[in-house]
């Protein structure tokens, strides 16, 4: 049983989009949901909605896979008082990167990695990844 003065916070993630089924490094504007990616906003909404969940705010990043997302679930979404659009949720943007695939990175390097492409993704530009500043100067790094 929730206390009175504790809070919930529920994360979710935006449904599947054409890069993400293609494999290819997004950027914030152009990945668009895929018909599954709209089936599994769509269930979200419907699991949300069974589980009588109700929210003092929820806040979305503006990706368009985001708003796509959002649509899905909320389709008067911009009626709905309690819903924001944040730009300020934006992730990292691999500007050298976008569209390419893990296969495309290990071409360029000459080297296969062993771990998740994500993985280096995420520690960009330090010692725990291959892909370095050198290699990609225009990504934003983890220190911008």
């Amino acid at each position: 049983m929730k206390k009175s003065n504790e809070k919930i916070i529920v994360l979710a993630r935006h449904g599947q989009t054409d890069f993400n089924l293609e494999g290819k490094i997004q950027d914030p504007l152009h990945p668009h949901l895929t018909e599954i990616g709209r089936q599994q906003a769509k269930a979200l909404g419907i699991e949300v909605n069974n589980l009588g969940l109700s929210f003092d705010v929820i806040i979305c990043a503006d990706a368009k896979r985001n708003i796509e997302t959002l649509e899905e679930i909320y389709p008067d979404y911009k009626e709905i008082k309690i819903i924001k659009i944040d730009p300020r949720l934006q992730e990292r943007y691999h500007r050298d990167l976008v569209g390419k695939t893990k296969k495309d990175i290990e071409a360029d390097l000459c080297e296969k990695f062993v771990d998740r492409l994500s993985w280096h993704l995420y520690f960009e530009g330090t010692d725990r990844s291959k892909l370095t500043a050198k290699n990609y100067k225009n990504d934003e790094s983890l220190d911008s």
